[in-house]
């Protein structure tokens, strides 16, 4: 039997979220013969295997992330179904769209973003000062905002993030 099915599909690692995302597209053909690439699904969540540990619950705080950056998510997923360097760069120009302005209140959502990034670099000898750096902020600042997150909730019992 032939392949029917004609979506193609890209995954996405978002790091504020517990598990990556998945986008299917398609081409349709409009009425004046151009094709155009359009969204016909989504899927949230990895298969979890049987004893596997971990927060992997969507609760409605990640629904909503995913939610205010839907456009921004489904636009890099649409990027990378080419992964070409000049796709790659785009997509990260996107995501790092996705963070905070200076002037912008520190949200839930910002925090929780700032917490995923730090867990993926926490055990770097510089871990601080890199994150600092990719969020173009004093290392002071994202210890007080990591302290903030803790504040909330959102940084789990034993988070060294006083480290230097």
């Amino acid at each position: 039997m032939a392949a029917t099915d004609v979506r193609n599909s890209t995954w996405l690692e978002a790091p504020e979220l517990p598990w990556p995302l998945r986008f299917d597209f398609a081409n349709v053909e409009e009425d004046d013969g151009q094709i155009r690439r359009i969204l016909v699904g989504a899927e949230i969540g990895r298969p979890i295997a049987p004893g596997e540990e971990g927060d992997f619950e969507l609760t409605m705080s990640r629904l909503a992330i995913i939610t205010e950056n839907f456009a921004r998510y489904r636009q890099m997923a649409e990027l990378l179904l080419i992964p070409t360097d000049e796709n790659r760069k785009a997509a990260a120009g996107t995501r790092s769209a996705m963070r905070r302005r200076r002037s912008d209140k520190l949200t839930d959502d910002y925090l929780v973003g700032l917490v995923a990034e730090w867990r993926e670099r926490r055990d770097s000898k510089n871990a601080m000062y890199d994150l600092a750096q990719s969020r173009n902020r004093h290392r002071v600042t994202i210890r007080k905002q990591l302290e903030e997150a803790e504040r909330r909730g959102f940084v789990p019992e034993g988070l060294p993030h006083r480290a230097a």
